[in-house]
């Protein structure tokens, strides 16, 4: 891409009729973790770098910083909206459901999560294996999700059992995911 046509792409990214500059910066920055799911969905998380980000995007590097402090900051904040959405989904999902029915309905969500979009579930289950940014911040989620896990299962007079049981889901889940993501688990939905 030229320089003229960056700065033209950039231009029209930034300044759209009609709109005010709140409106426009979140359009920006929406651009920008949209391309940085896509690189990470193509490449992994070691190819999101601001330079490829504005490639992607023909907004400039003032437009990055302007919404991001980092390229770090931008993953790492990528990484806590997706985990929450995946939270609330499956949290949303089981709502009601009886004890009997709740861990189907949990490992359906989760499966249509990660098929309906695989470059989020790559980001959520494969790059903190990889990236140093996301490393804190994933570990920091795993309680989450091993207590609605934990909340699914059938009671038992055993807490210690509820605990090691819901992290043991927890672990299988993401190694099975983590299989189907890298192409080395090859399975339907069903």
């Amino acid at each position: 891409m030229t320089r003229a046509a960056t700065r033209r792409g950039a231009g029209s990214a930034s300044r759209r009729a009609g709109t005010t500059l709140d409106e426009r910066k979140a359009a920006r920055a929406s651009a920008l973790q949209n391309a940085a799911l896509d690189i990470i969905g193509e490449e992994g998380a070691v190819g999101v770098t601001v330079r490829a980000l504005c490639r992607r995007t023909g907004l400039t590097a003032r437009y990055f910083y302007e919404n991001f402090d980092s390229r770090d900051d931008l993953v790492v904040g990528l990484f806590a909206g997706v985990a929450d959405e995946v939270h609330n989904s499956l949290a949303a999902a089981v709502r009601g459901v009886p004890h009997g029915k709740a861990a189907r309905v949990t490992i359906e969500t989760l499966v249509d999560y990660v098929i309906a979009d695989p470059r989020k579930a790559r980001l959520l289950l494969v790059e903190p294996l990889a990236e140093p940014a996301l490393s804190g911040i994933s570990v920091a989620q795993v309680p989450a999700f091993t207590k609605l896990i934990r909340t699914q299962l059938p009671p038992s007079a055993d807490k210690n059992k509820r605990v090691l049981s819901s992290v043991s889901l927890a672990g299988a889940l993401t190694a099975i995911f983590f299989g189907w993501l890298s192409g080395s688990v090859r399975a339907s939905r069903d």
